[in-house]
């Protein structure tokens, strides 16, 4: 049966532990695509 985890819990098995299978490099590729959504959406450039 399913653990039902707190919402901490969950993130940092589906964000933390997800993103830590990448190197820096391979992650700052996956994110310029929203960069570039958000400048062409008028939303200014994410942080980072």
């Amino acid at each position: 049966m399913a653990q039902n985890l707190d919402g901490e819990s969950r993130y940092e098995i589906v964000f933390g532990e997800t993103f830590a299978l990448y190197s820096k490099e391979e992650y700052l590729e996956f994110m310029a695509s929203f960069q570039v959504r958000f400048e062409r959406n008028g939303r200014g450039r994410a942080h980072g």
